[in-house]
């Protein structure tokens, strides 16, 4: 396998151990399906899932609506969008869910346009005619997005956005005309003030200013007609001034020509009249034209002129179109009736705003509109109201049903889900009624799905009980599981019981334990190397073949206590075969003076002189290893012979070769230490140095338990310097002295039985969690939330009987016993703490007769 698939599989057994989400579950078995696709495991565990996290996505779905949190329902429709699904009913399910999810966010997207349409109210009110446009703005951004969601907004709403669409298209309306004026108006003040002005062009912009709105002011007024008039008598001027010539040419009467002359200044001022007249009331000033039209007719000859008359008659028809449209007005208002009544009519207003004159009509619409719709709220809110009160009762008296398993409740349920659809046809134009008769049908769903789950629950309460009984093995109890999740896979028992399966190679590891031969034991600590040896070889070949075994941890630690040491055997025999010092003779004196010699003194003739018999022997005069001759008199002698160091080798060399004395390694270690520390005969010096390479050679292979403390007692001895003492110099007296204190400091610092008690307590300790053999006992499962042990024998368990848990290795922590519990009188189980962490399903153990010490 490779790094990535090793690392995905161990973080898909964590997920599985620790209960993770069907989701997370899924990704990683998708990556894993992906890395090694040609195993059809992986394709099998996917279609399985696939339904479960689909299921699980759903719950998801239910309770992110429930709570109004939509983002975390759009991420669970999405998950089941990705395109990514083999099972065919993900696409039914996710179209479902999205079917759902729309309409929860139209109906949220309903309330926030609610929202605006206040606010555009509020602006409306105050006449605010950039606020009611930014309001406007807002409702067209939410009407695209309820488009998206396939819905359209609520009526009442987009009849109230007509509205002051209407007026605040009218208002725009009013200020163009209002800046029209202002430039017409400036235009005529320009040409008043223009001495290049002519007459028609000054005439002509005096009527394209009188024909708006405000019309022209009247000093304005007065000084263009001032200015038309001075025209005029200029013309006049001329044209008399003409006439004068040609009379004064012609000398020709004048009779008829002053006739023409006046006739034609008075056809001039009646086209002027005419025209004026005409003038207002095309701007809509009736009361001006009236007022010119008096005037005119205070002259005959003027009002009988055709153009007064035309005059006349468009004035006349102004006035009956104003009264008119001011009757139609009327008529409609009334017929749209009391505007808080439930029969009033608000087309007929629509009609009536094309006849409005005048801010006090406009005002008569708005006004009309304002109450209208304040009567419509009312009228739905209470409504609204009516039908949210009878979800809301039938609602409750399902959510306050306790359903069980019987078969009468089927009844009982369809004629809630009947109350539930009169509510619906009666008052679903109400967003707000829908979400509640759906809140409704959501407890309806959840009472059906209790008694339906009470009626599974029934059957599976019977195979639930038969797991005990096929608690007798590991894979018996495995195939029991396995059982009970193909018929119950939806069932809460079915999740925990698929990550309790994960334990089987532990359940079977405690098992094998029993058969384990030869069985570790304390006394291995003076016993034969074969016979550790056969012991390490056993537990060696179990932790093999179970890796995940709770006996991991123990056997690990045995191991090393178990294994040869025999470095020390041969550095030591070495060292007796080759040290010269330990081949050497000695002569001592009663003084206590020791002379080493090379050759046995004994050998050496006794010689008389003066009557005292003595000897002379060649005797080693220090470490330089220089010798000479020493006369020794024969009453002065305490001993002569083989040196204490040549008998001791030999002693050491034979307790090496003793079976019975150093049955193995380690023991024999601890013999041959205690019998060089126990020695009074040899130089302290020699043997603080044969202790120092005795300790030497044994540390690197002796158990880690009492490794330290040999190292140490290393050191200390070195710290003594005893190869640089000159123990052979009998003259030395310096010498003697450091190797007293050498023997004492080594004394001190070696400490053969303690150490011995140290290796054969971790040997106890090792061996204690080995010597006890388990069997099954039965299985760990829950029901109705509390713990419950089922035994695989139908008598109960012997009181304070201890309950036992296989815990896997996870992670870098090995396998172990978990205590779970302790039975009781009557066979009542008192469960530790520790049970709120076990999955259910896990075999149950305790401590076979005569399997503990």
């Amino acid at each position: 396998l490779t790094a990535p698939l090793r690392s995905r599989l161990a973080r898909m057994r964590r997920l599985v151990l620790s209960d993770a989400s069907a989701w997370n579950r899924l990704e990683i078995l998708r990556e894993l399906v992906s890395r090694d696709s040609d195993n059809p495991a992986w394709q099998e565990d996917r279609a399985a899932l696939e339904p479960v996290t689909a299921n699980e996505l759903g719950d998801r779905f239910e309770a992110a609506l429930e709570k109004g949190a939509l983002d975390d329902a759009e991420l669970s429709v999405t998950r089941l969008e990705d395109g990514n699904w083999h099972w065919s009913g993900a696409a039914k399910v996710a179209a479902q869910l999205r079917a759902r999810l729309d309409r929860a966010l139209a109906t949220r997207t309903a309330l926030e346009a609610r929202a605006v349409i206040a606010l555009l109210d509020e602006e409306w009110a105050a006449e605010n005619e950039s606020g009611a446009q930014a309001a406007l703005e807002s409702w067209r951004d939410l009407e695209q997005r309820m488009l998206s969601y396939g819905s359209e907004m609520p009526g009442d709403l987009l009849a109230r956005v007509d509205e002051a669409e209407a007026w605040l298209a009218a208002r725009q309306s009013d200020a163009a005309a209002h800046r029209e004026n202002i430039d017409r108006v400036a235009a005529l003040e320009r040409l008043v003030h223009d001495d290049a002005v002519t007459l028609p062009g000054l005439r002509k912009t005096l009527r394209s200013a009188e024909q708006t709105v405000a019309g022209v002011p009247d000093d304005l007024r007065a000084s263009a007609e001032r200015k038309i008039d001075s025209f005029e008598r200029s013309a006049r001027m001329k044209r008399l001034a003409l006439i004068a010539a040609v009379v004064l040419v012609l000398v020709a009467g004048s009779v008829a020509t002053v006739y023409v002359l006046r006739q034609s200044e008075a056809l001039k001022r009646i086209d002027d009249i005419a025209a004026a007249i005409t003038s207002n009331v095309d701007a809509g000033r009736l009361a001006e034209a009236d007022q010119q039209l008096a005037e005119a007719e205070k002259e005959p000859a003027v009002a009988g002129s055709p153009r007064i008359a035309a005059a006349r008659s468009k004035l006349t028809a102004a006035r009956a179109a104003i009264a008119e449209k001011h009757q139609k007005f009327t008529g409609l208002m009334a017929e749209a009736g009391a505007p808080d009544s439930e029969t009033a009519k608000p087309d007929r207003i629509e009609e009536a705003k094309q006849f409005v004159q005048g801010e006090e009509e406009q005002a008569m619409v708005a006004s009309w509109i304002r109450s209208h719709s304040n009567a419509t709220d009312t009228r739905r809110t209470e409504r609204m109201r009516e039908g949210m009160a009878r979800a809301k009762a039938t609602t409750k008296e399902i959510t306050a049903a306790q359903p069980t398993g019987d078969a009468s409740w089927d009844g009982t349920f369809t004629a809630w889900e009947s109350a539930l659809a009169d509510v619906q046809r009666q008052y679903g134009e109400f967003d707000e009624v829908t979400q509640e008769v759906r809140a409704g049908r959501a407890s309806l769903m959840a009472q059906r799905t209790k008694t339906d789950t009470a009626r599974v629950e029934t059957g599976r309460i019977g195979k639930l009980g038969g797991l005990g009984a096929a608690a007798t093995s590991p894979q018996k109890l495995a195939d029991a599981l396995a059982a009970y999740i193909n018929a119950h896979d939806d069932s809460a028992e079915a999740k925990d019981f698929k990550a309790a399966k994960v334990a089987l190679p532990t359940w079977e590891a405690v098992t094998a334990w029993s058969a384990v031969q030869p069985r570790p034991s304390v006394l291995l600590a003076d016993r034969p190397q074969a016979e550790r040896d056969a012991v390490a070889a056993a537990i060696d070949t179990y932790v093999h073949a179970y890796p995940s075994s709770p006996y991991g941890a123990a056997c690990e630690a045995l191991a090393p206590l178990l294994v040869a040491a025999p470095g020390w055997r041969t550095a030591l025999t070495e060292k007796l075969e080759s040290m010269e010092e330990l081949t050497y003779w000695m002569i001592e004196r009663k003084d206590g003076s020791r002379w080493y010699c090379k050759a046995d003194p004994r050998s050496s003739p006794l010689q008389t002189q003066d009557g005292v018999a003595w000897k002379s022997v060649m005797v080693y005069q220090g470490k330089s290893k220089k010798t000479a001759f020493e006369r020794f008199e024969q009453l002065q002698l305490k001993s002569e012979g083989p040196s204490p160091q040549m008998v001791f080798g030999k002693q050491l060399a034979e307790l090496i070769a003793d079976d019975e004395k150093s049955v193995n390694d380690i023991d024999g270690a601890f013999d041959a230490i205690s019998a060089l520390r126990e020695n009074e005969t040899i130089d302290g010096a020699l043997a603080a140095l044969l202790m120092q390479g005795l300790l030497e050679s044994m540390a690197p292979q002796m158990p880690a338990v009492i490794r330290p403390q040999i190292e140490a007692a290393v050191k200390r001895i070195a710290k003594e310097k005893p190869d640089a003492i000159d123990w052979i110099n009998p003259r030395d007296a310096d010498a003697r002295t450091r190797s007293r204190t050498a023997r004492a400091a080594m004394r001190e610092a070696v400490q053969p039985e303690l150490w011995r008690k140290a290796y054969v307590s971790a040997m106890a300790s090792a061996c204690a969690p080995l010597a006890v053999v388990y069997e099954p006992a039965g299985v760990f499962v829950k029901s109705a939330g509390k713990d419950v042990f089922l035994s695989n024998i139908s008598t109960v368990a012997p009181a304070n009987t201890t309950l036992w848990i296989a815990e896997p290795p996870i992670g870098s922590n090995l396998g172990m016993m978990i205590k779970l519990g302790t039975v009781k009188q009557g066979g009542v189980v008192e469960f530790d703490s520790a049970s709120t962490t076990v999955t259910p399903g896990n075999m149950v153990f305790t401590i076979k007769r005569g399997g503990k010490p």
